[in-house]
């Protein structure tokens, strides 16, 4: 299943936290990276099942705070997306 949450954000900022306790298996996007509405940003394993963590919004990824191999608890911060950058 495709997931998406975010925690708290300053304007144009959208900070994408983890949506439940797992691993991160896959990062798929890096620092600078264009991304839109949808794409898929990272995978993380929980409960044994592959959940593909997508784009919320449209911007550049400012900030990848995980490696694929991270164990992550729900509501880590996993990284930041700044919608301002059109």
């Amino acid at each position: 299943g495709a997931l998406t949450q975010t925690g708290p954000a300053i304007e144009g900022e959208v900070r994408l936290t983890a949506p439940m306790t797992g691993q991160v298996t896959e990062v798929l996007v890096a620092d600078g990276d264009q991304v839109r509405e949808g794409d898929p940003l990272l995978v993380m394993v929980a409960m044994k099942m592959n959940n593909e963590i997508r784009s919320p919004a449209n911007g550049r990824i400012v900030d990848v705070s995980v490696n694929a191999g991270d164990a992550v608890d729900q509501g880590d911060l996993m990284l930041t997306i700044d919608t301002e950058s059109e």
